[in-house]
């Protein structure tokens, strides 16, 4: 999911998950783990395995998440259509641009 969300709006996102098993009398939950770091192109920077810690560190360049240009003729922002959700949240401040 945090490859699409980055792709669509052309940012970083750091998604942390446990793993293990935690069971609490007759239900069990399985953690996944595999927590990750995701550029604006929806690239894996980093990802962890499904068990074990794990530290990492990625070197970023911010300016990659400031281009909102999906293909030349599609712009994450310019390409909103505010007219179509302003009155959802009646009271609030919208930039309409």
């Amino acid at each position: 999911a945090m490859i699409t969300r980055c792709l669509e709006n052309r940012l970083f996102a750091v998604t942390a998950n446990r793993y293990g098993r935690e069971t609490d009398g007759k239900d069990t939950l399985e953690f996944t783990g595999q927590s990750q770091i995701t550029g604006p192109r929806g690239d894996i920077l980093l990802r962890a395995e499904t068990e074990g810690d794990m530290m990492g560190v990625v070197e970023i360049d911010p300016e990659e998440a400031l281009n909102k240009w999906i293909t030349p003729k599609n712009h994450v922002l310019e390409d909103r259509r505010v007219e179509l959700y302003r009155n959802l949240c009646p009271g609030t401040d919208h930039n309409d641009g």
